[in-house]
């Protein structure tokens, strides 16, 4: 066989400081003044150390209250569908429509770990549902999994199915504004998950008006 090292470090690669990668997908944060030829460089060289990687992006930031991100190929077919293996499952999506960050699979796996069996669960920023997915692998719980996006309920719904036989607890999938929460479901839940890395605390006061005594909120 060929033994191909694999660089631990990208700024071995290119000189540049990381970068995400999802199934066969990579994606680069933009940085201000560092000119594209150099992640079109990095790019191959990604490509070169991990021999699924179909397409590379450059991200330029985040668009929207869907947190879209705004995208651009440097690399590759131009495919944004991955397929992603985290903690014995498996999850769905598109980098282009949901947001997804697989450097949260030991955050997910920790929760999922408190988590037990009869609690009624609020995953109220859900994405593609990693949260909710991995708590319904290990409790016995009941889990609303819920955000604005579209794309990421699909996919949610998609996922829950995709490892229907790997769930113990169950997991239900709706499409809604956080805000609108309190007047769309009825009775508290005793764990709320608020993974929404800009604007969590802003939902505070909604989460508080759901929770259950002693409920615990991530």
């Amino acid at each position: 066989f060929e033994a191909r090292p694999r660089a631990s470090r990208l700024s071995e690669l290119a000189g540049l400081s990381g970068f995400l990668k999802i199934g066969p997908v990579v994606i680069f944060n933009y940085t201000r003044g560092v000119p594209i030829d150099r992640y079109a460089a990095a790019a191959e060289e990604v490509a070169r150390a991990y021999r699924d990687v179909r397409s590379v992006f450059l991200k330029l930031g985040t668009t929207g209250e869907l947190r879209l991100p705004q995208l651009v190929l440097v690399y590759g077919d131009g495919d944004t569908e991955a397929e992603v293996k985290e903690n014995g499952l498996r999850f769905r999506l598109d980098v282009s429509r949901v947001y997804y960050n697989p450097r949260l699979s030991g955050e997910r796996a920790r929760v999922a770990g408190l988590s037990r069996d009869g609690e009624v669960v609020l995953d109220m920023f859900s994405g593609v549902a990693p949260f909710s997915i991995a708590i319904a692998s290990r409790a016995r719980a009941h889990v609303l999994s819920i955000d604005i996006n579209p794309y990421a309920s699909y996919y949610a719904a998609v996922n829950v199915e995709e490892n229907r036989r790997r769930l113990v607890g169950d997991v239900e999938v709706l499409r809604v504004d956080a805000r609108r929460l309190p007047e769309t479901v009825d009775g508290s839940f005793d764990r709320i998950i608020m993974n929404n890395p800009t604007a969590s605390v802003e939902f505070l006061d909604v989460a508080c008006a759901l929770a259950s005594g002693g409920a615990s909120l991530h």
